[in-house]
This record gives structure tokens, C-alpha cells and sequence, in this order.
């Protein structure tokens, strides 16, 4: 999927903070130390990275990246190798309840596409 997806269904891949990393706004890991090791030893489709777009615009695409990256996130759930890309905004559930089950529903025939 090359479109961008609002953030308020990211939480399908149920991010969470590494065990021992103490408490993490958003489960934002930094790109340094015990952060970026936890980030590696997540493998890579668990993890995503936090990207500043133009302007103020963040985003949280799939896989590592480095280039205007901010830090990483990890889920318990695999993206596959999908590229996805979410925006990420401090507005919560944008989407009406029946948008955002249309959209959960491309994102993972997306990621279940390229597992097979």
C-alpha cells in the first residue's frame, strides 16, 4: 500500500515498550544505546520508524529507516515486510467507525498479501 493511512488505526500492530526500557511516550524508542539495541532484537517486521515528513508532519512508517527518522516503535504484530505508512497526528479516531474498519480491513489484506 503506497498511501498514506491515518495513525488512529495503527494500534492493530499493538505497539508496545521493550521489557526493562521503563515507561516511553507513544512507546517511541530513541535511535541510541539500550533504545536502538531493543530495536534491533525486535526484528524488522516488528519494527517501524517515526520519520519527520515536510513541515511539522510526522509519520510512522514501516521497517528501519534512517534518513529524517526520529526513532523507532515496536509491535507484536508483523507488518511482513509491507510498506506502510501512517500519519501520525495528536487527534484521536478521525476516522468514523465505519471508515476505520475499511481501512483496517485494506491494511491487513495488505499484510497478509505480502506473507503469502
Amino acid at each position: 500500500m503506497n498511501t498514506t493511512i491515518h495513525c488512529d488505526i495503527f494500534d492493530i500492530f499493538i505497539p508496545y515498550t521493550p521489557a526493562g526500557l521503563g515507561h516511553r511516550d507513544n512507546h517511541i524508542l530513541g535511535k541510541y544505546g539500550e533504545d536502538w539495541k531493543a530495536a534491533k532484537e525486535a526484528g524488522n517486521n516488528y519494527l517501524w520508524t517515526l520519520i519527520q515528513g515536510d513541515g511539522d508532519e510526522l509519520y510512522v512508517v514501516s521497517n528501519l529507516h534512517f534518513v529524517n527518522s526520529l526513532g523507532f516503535i515496536v509491535t507484536r504484530k508483523p507488518h511482513n515486510g509491507a510498506f506502510l505508512q501512517f500519519r501520525w497526528t495528536h487527534k484521536e479516531h478521525c476516522l468514523t467507525p465505519a471508515g476505520r474498519a475499511r481501512r483496517i480491513k485494506q491494511v491487513l489484506a495488505d499484510v497478509a498479501r505480502q506473507a503469502a
